[in-house]
């Protein structure tokens, strides 16, 4: 099984039309690199090149109308927002690996996205609502952990991690907490603790939630003072809020879990309530998550690891082509990121975790290959489940 997955990936790599340009990004100004900041580099990408960030701190960047890819070598932080708008239908961005801290403004925020956005291993922050995703029709976020804001004043309410508004938007693993809400201010009158942050707020939108966890914020501490009385402790966030028309589909095994509420104080302050997992339309289709996994960049001429997580008895086929825009298909419980695969490999049936080692090609003398990676797994009992699509790059 594994020399034939990896003969026939050779096939494949070596096949697929390299993107443009490959710019390197590195803070020190190193060899090889042709920027030292992020801003000026994707400034220059053209539609289809690739941004290889290496070790280092740097500042966010806007992004209008053209598909280029960000990808951390091994770890990078970017300090600011980064924006990414008017992303035509056939277009792709991919922001892999990349630590965001949005400090007082959002980390990413993403407007009218009509092509495919996959945010991938990310780490996101911010002292406001985190993640904005507004009339986008394809938004991915794969094993990506999003934390809102906490209220830093007395009695602020805490921010949310995701704020999405008609937008199609799956997620794939990682987890969304809201901020924590302020602690009540003793010298202040009636100024109870602050509202928990909810996970994410979701309004006109279609949600796929393949397993992340949803957290909402704690409630911030109420306070007892001998000459005012008591300021309550503030209501825990929920962890998906969803309004207006949106809707969601809990693929099952992750935690929709409510913040707890603000601790009062004294014989008779009162405590904050606890926030609810959900409020809305959530539909649960009942299955445990199914992960593939494959790291990235990589070099050529190496061997990699490919690596499917499962139940005992599953089997997979394992799908290599172009990411496109997200599609959920209800008879797979899952968002297809490969409409038009070039090759599918087969694999197991599986002791459920399963690591398949893949020959790297010589790329020469392209400066660089990117493919999608998806799996379909299909259970002993007979149901499938779609893991959520990774992007690989290869690196000559």
């Amino acid at each position: 099984m594994h020399a034939v997955l990896t003969l026939s990936a050779s096939l494949l790599l070596t096949g697929l039309l390299p993107a443009q340009s490959l710019i390197v990004v590195d803070e020190a100004g190193g060899r090889g690199s042709d920027f030292t900041d992020l801003p000026a580099a994707v400034a220059a990408a053209r539609s289809g090149d690739h941004v290889l960030v290496r070790d280092g701190s740097y500042t966010g960047f806007a992004l209008d109308g053209r598909s280029v890819e960000v990808e951390a070598e091994s770890s990078a932080t970017l300090s600011g927002t980064v924006t990414l708008t008017n992303l035509p239908a056939d277009g792709v961005i991919v922001l892999r690996g990349l630590t965001l801290q949005g400090g007082q403004g959002p980390a990413l925020d993403l407007g009218a996205c009509a092509g495919a956005v996959l945010v991938q291993e990310c780490v996101l922050i911010s002292a406001v609502d985190t993640v904005l995703v507004t009339d986008c029709d394809s938004v991915t976020f794969v094993r990506s952990f999003v934390s809102g804001g906490s209220g830093t004043g007395a009695g602020e309410t805490g921010c949310s991690g995701l704020v999405a508004h008609e937008s199609f938007v799956s997620i794939h693993g990682g987890s969304f907490r809201g901020g924590d809400g302020g602690p009540s201010d003793c010298l202040a009158l009636d100024l109870d603790g602050g509202s928990g942050g909810d996970g994410a707020r979701i309004e006109d939108t279609f949600l796929f939630s393949g397993a992340p966890d949803w957290i909402g914020g704690f409630g911030g501490d109420g306070c007892e003072n001998a000459a005012l009385g008591c300021q309550e402790g503030g209501p825990g966030g929920h962890g998906l809020v969803l309004a207006g028309t949106a809707s969601a589909l809990e693929l099952g095994g992750g935690s929709l879990v409510g913040g707890p509420g603000g601790n009062g104080e004294g014989c008779c302050c009162i405590g904050g309530a606890e926030g609810h997992g959900w409020v809305g339309d959530v539909g649960f289709l009942g299955q445990d998550p199914r992960l593939l996994e494959v790291f990235s960049p990589v070099q050529a001429r190496t061997v990699t690891i490919l690596s499917l997580f499962g139940e005992e008895g599953d089997s997979a086929l394992v799908a290599v082509g172009d990411l496109g825009p997200g599609t959920f298909l209800p008879g797979l419980n899952g968002v297809l990121g490969i409409p038009d695969p070039l090759l599918v490999f087969a694999v197991g049936p599986t002791p459920g975790h399963v690591t398949l080692p893949a020959a790297v090609p010589d790329i020469f003398p392209a400066p660089f290959v990117r493919v999608a990676v998806q799996a379909l797994f299909l259970t002993a009992s007979g149901d499938k489940v779609l893991s959520g699509v990774s992007r690989l790059t290869i690196l000559p």
